[in-house]
């Protein structure tokens, strides 16, 4: 049996309960309005719930990525396979049931995320610091999703990634309202907006082929570093642990090289003439591969 057959009946139950005009398109397919203008189109692509809303305001790329870094849980700014920026989200769908809290969660987030675009910024949540038994915990935690990890100082612990050719990691610790999975490139004391906005628009375009996790920027004494990381809003089973490592991955395999040739403003700006807005992304939902 495969995913549509299995959750789309279960789905329609979910969708009809949330707060929105829901309005079903076709099998496996449905519309929800947030609001007047606002909507979040939801489909079953493979093993996963594709949920995905146009971002109708006038933005840069680079803004969009300081936007990632505020928000929580699934939802994430990326840039579609028509150069159209987008809210967008991927559940993982599991085959025996249904996380039907995950998928309210998500629709709530993408209400967020369409305030933000407005100018209505939500606070900074503070992260719990982490105790030596809770950093055990997610040691253990790793081990039974099948990816061995190390204390890394007092409060995170760091898992390899599966990147052939290359050295990664990433750390696995407190963040807003949760736990944050997260894996950074090297840092750039570059100030050249056109690079900044090529790699943002590259970035943003990778993160609508790899499935959950979203690209974020954080500056710190004069040096920018793009990552990209996944926030679990509760402790995570290890089933979704091993999804976001997995995602990981993918990221940084796609993009490190990528991301450090954007960087030189000749190519940046190459790159930006050549794309004209479009997206270099294929359209795809990428899983693992």
């Amino acid at each position: 049996m495969n995913s549509a057959t299995l959750h789309v009946p279960a789905l329609a139950e979910v969708f009809a309960e949330m707060p929105g005009d829901l309005r079903p398109v076709q099998s496996g397919l449905w519309q929800v309005a947030l609001s007047d203008k606002d909507s979040v189109q939801a489909r079953i692509v493979d093993d996963w719930l594709v949920m995905t809303s146009p971002v109708l305001e006038p933005r840069c790329a680079a803004d969009l990525l300081e936007c990632n870094g505020r928000l929580l849980g699934w939802v994430k700014f990326a840039l579609d396979a028509n150069g159209a920026f987008q809210v967008r989200a991927e559940l993982p769908l599991d085959e025996t049931r249904l996380d039907a809290p995950a998928v309210h969660q998500a629709l709530a987030e993408f209400r967020v995320a369409h305030a933000m675009l407005r100018g209505e910024f939500p606070l900074p949540v503070p992260p719990d610091p982490l105790t030596a038994a809770a950093q055990a915990d997610l040691i253990s935690l790793c081990a039974e999703a099948g990816w061995p990890a190390v204390p890394r100082g007092e409060d995170s612990v760091a898992v390899e990634l599966e990147c052939r050719g290359s050295f990664h990691q990433a750390l696995l610790g407190p963040g807003a309202a949760g736990l944050r999975a997260v894996t950074g490139f090297a840092p750039s004391d570059s100030s050249d907006a056109e690079a900044a906005e090529a790699v943002a628009h590259f970035l943003l375009a990778a993160s609508a082929e790899v499935c959950m996790v979203r690209p974020v920027v954080e500056t710190l004494a004069g040096k920018t570093t793009p990552k990209f990381e996944f926030l679990f809003s509760s402790y995570p089973s290890a089933a979704l642990v091993a999804h976001a490592f997995a995602a990981l991955s993918v990221a940084s395999r796609i993009c490190v090289e990528e991301v450090r040739v954007l960087r030189d403003p000749n190519v940046a700006r190459d790159y930006l003439a050549l794309r004209g807005g479009e997206s270099s992304a294929s359209g795809r939902s990428a899983t693992y591969n």
